[in-house]
């Protein structure tokens, strides 16, 4: 697979990108009350972000109203970021405000998490 040349800004997305994921999983383990509350939780929110955000199908394909709720999920900012440096060949600095909202939805989330976990 061609990366395109802008690898160093691929791999910052893909690294802001593992603190969401990361921070949303410490706060979904925190909300819920037993093991198969939170696989369940984490399964929904997956499949839900994944179809949202862009990763079954090009969201360009989708209606207006669905790009326009890409943006307020992380996983539709990483991957109208990852699209724009691979698919487009767009320059690293495009996707700055992407890394913005990804370290932004990291920092809340993992905010939540701190304040709802709890030692059991």
């Amino acid at each position: 697979m061609d990366w395109g040349s802008n690898l160093p800004a691929i791999l910052l997305v893909l690294a802001v990108w593992a603190a969401v994921c990361a921070s949303l999983g410490l706060l979904v383990g925190s909300l819920g009350r037993n093991q198969a509350e939170v696989a369940g939780l984490g399964l929904l929110l997956t499949m839900a972000m994944a179809a949202l955000g862009g990763a079954w199908w090009p969201i360009e394909v989708t209606p207006d109203y669905m790009q326009t709720l890409q943006k307020a999920i992380p996983a539709g900012w990483t991957m109208d970021a990852m699209h724009r440096l691979v698919s487009f060949g767009d320059p690293a600095m495009v996707v700055v405000p992407h890394i913005a909202a990804l370290a932004f939805f990291a920092v809340l989330a993992g905010w939540l998490s701190a304040r709802a976990f709890r030692f059991d």
